[in-house]
């Protein structure tokens, strides 16, 4: 009987499955004033965005990275971010329900009290493709130290 319970166990632990982790960036082009961003605080940001590319124009590269220097923020890079976003995988043509984020440009630019536009860099079948996506976590990127406070 034991043996048995030790057996089901072993089995129901080998057969759930766990989405990799959001690791912290190979670098970061810091453009706050002070310190650079923490690691864990881009992370939490990248972490909280919705399954569903914006419907809003995509601003070129030097009019992204001017934006950001204006507004203060950071531009994150990985060699590759696997992100559990089954909806915009299928939008980009993605056989598999985690787009593999490369870049994370984040300002300090609120869209409103709740959220902001971060643009993200991503693998599709065509290539590298920059998407907007609606993220979540509010924090300054440049004074944030890690996870959220309670609010």
């Amino acid at each position: 009987m034991k043996r048995a319970l030790v057996l089901t166990v072993l089995l129901a632990a080998g057969c759930t499955s766990r989405s990799p982790q959001l690791v912290v960036p190979d670098s970061v082009e810091s453009f706050c004033p002070g310190k650079p961003p923490h690691g864990p605080a881009i992370v939490s940001i990248l972490s909280s965005v919705s399954d569903a590319i914006q419907p809003i124009d995509v601003p070129a590269e030097d009019v992204l990275r001017k934006h950001v220097a204006d507004a203060g923020g950071a531009i994150a890079h990985w060699k590759t971010e696997p992100l559990y976003m089954p909806g915009t995988a299928r939008a980009l043509g993605v056989n598999d329900n985690y787009i593999d984020v490369s870049e994370a440009v984040i300002t300090n630019d609120l869209t409103d009290p709740d959220s902001r536009i971060i643009y993200v860099t991503v693998a599709s079948p065509q290539g590298p493709k920059r998407v907007a996506l609606r993220a979540y976590d509010t924090r300054n990127v440049c004074t944030a130290q890690g996870t959220p406070s309670p609010s």
